[in-house]
């Protein structure tokens, strides 16, 4: 395990504090970032790119819940989810013969897969845990093949204000312990790390074209729809 992975992974079990309470949210959570809207967006826009067995791979994978419910959409997928963090991996369980979990720290992850290898990559509220996703963005657009399409859902910054009244949190609250006032803020700082124009800046700069963006839940959330040039 090198030191940069062990910083990785410090950095992620502050930011989520019990790990083990956090994978279980992770699993709660799911059908609501995987929606019927998401499922729709890659009927039309990601499955008819994708050959008979696709590779896809799905970044800071946490429990595996993605790449568990793809296979079971699609049973020719070879899925892959890439994660760092212990508790999530630990959470993972019995995965089905063509779903694969990696352990890597997308902070400057070396992937095994080929060069345009990979037929469609994902990455659901991942980015914002990242201090640069640069040399992610870079592996990514290594590994996928040209034509291929890349998903990320993220938040983006938004005012202190609607960030706490989303939350429904209110940091004037006298009954708020001092851990718990700088831990509200420590978690505004990174959900809003970068707005969708850094995103979009910082994808078009590693080498792909964005198809495709929406904001969701006021502003607090964003998608964009990427693809590495023919």
């Amino acid at each position: 395990m090198t030191e940069k992975l062990n910083q990785t992974q410090s950095m992620l079990e502050k930011h989520h504090g019990n790990g083990e309470e956090f994978a279980r949210l992770m699993e709660e959570t799911y059908s609501g970032r995987f929606t019927e809207a998401f499922w729709g967006m890659w009927k039309n826009h990601i499955q008819p790119g994708l050959p008979e067995n696709p590779v896809v791979v799905d970044l800071g994978a946490g429990p595996a819940m993605f790449i568990k419910d793809l296979v079971a959409r699609y049973p020719n997928v070879n899925a892959y989810g890439v994660e760092c963090a212990s508790y999530m991996l630990d959470a993972v369980g019995e995965l089905p013969a063509n779903a694969h979990m990696i352990e890597a720290d997308l902070q400057d992850p070396t992937l095994f897969f080929d060069n345009n290898s990979v037929d469609a990559i994902i990455a659901s509220v991942v980015v914002h845990e990242m201090h640069q996703p640069i040399r992610m963005f870079k592996e990514m657009n290594r590994i996928l093949k040209p034509g291929a399409r890349f998903y990320v859902l993220d938040w983006i910054r938004v005012p202190l204000q609607t960030y706490l009244r989303k939350m429904e949190r209110n940091p004037f609250d006298e009954s708020l312990s001092l851990d718990e006032l700088e831990d509200l803020f420590v978690h505004f700082i990174e959900h809003n790390r970068f707005s969708i124009d850094d995103l979009i800046f910082m994808m078009q700069n590693t080498g792909f074209n964005v198809i495709d963006r929406a904001i969701q839940n006021e502003g607090q959330h964003a998608w964009l729809l990427v693809e590495k040039p023919e």
